[in-house]
């Protein structure tokens, strides 16, 4: 049935992932000054000077578009249960991947500005969206899982 409540969950999921490419990853700050601010499209600079591109924005964009539409797609598959729990185990999959990768293109854009070992990283709201993410599918997958048992209970009384 479509109108459980895995249904919000994982339409949570899926606004999540897709407000993640709205939003900075992170900010680098030096003695409270902002320097930067990491998008996952591209890097900007405080002082107005054009934008450069993140090398790695577009494997983490497919990650995101893929998570968005594998949560959408999950939802249509509600007789399927099984399937459900097997499509939320490679959202988990997606959504690690893309934290961890996040996190490393973070720390590593220090380093290859140049800014020196003086400039502080903030994370900011993109980079916990996916996170949040990460809980609305364990939500979803329980109560599948819940779903399931309680489908097996009565067939069981038949």
């Amino acid at each position: 049935m479509i109108q459980r409540i895995q249904t919000i969950y994982l339409i949570l999921v899926a606004l999540l992932t897709a407000a993640t490419t709205f939003f900075k990853l992170a900010i680098y700050t030096l003695n409270d000054e902002l320097l930067f601010s990491y998008t996952i499209y591209s890097i900007i600079p405080a002082d107005g000077s054009e934008a450069m591109q993140a090398g790695n924005w577009l494997p983490q964009s497919l990650i995101l578009t893929t998570v968005m539409l594998l949560s959408l797609f999950t939802i249509t598959r509600y007789k399927n249960r099984k399937l459900q729990l097997k499509l939320g185990a490679v959202i988990y999959l997606l959504l690690a991947a893309f934290i961890i990768s996040s996190y490393f293109s973070i720390m590593n854009m220090a380093n290859l500005l140049e800014l020196g070992s003086d400039v502080k990283t903030i994370y900011h709201v993109g980079f916990y969206l996916p996170i949040a993410a990460v809980s609305f599918q364990f939500l979803a997958n329980r109560a599948i899982k819940k779903d399931e048992e309680l489908v097996k209970s009565v067939e069981r009384l038949r």
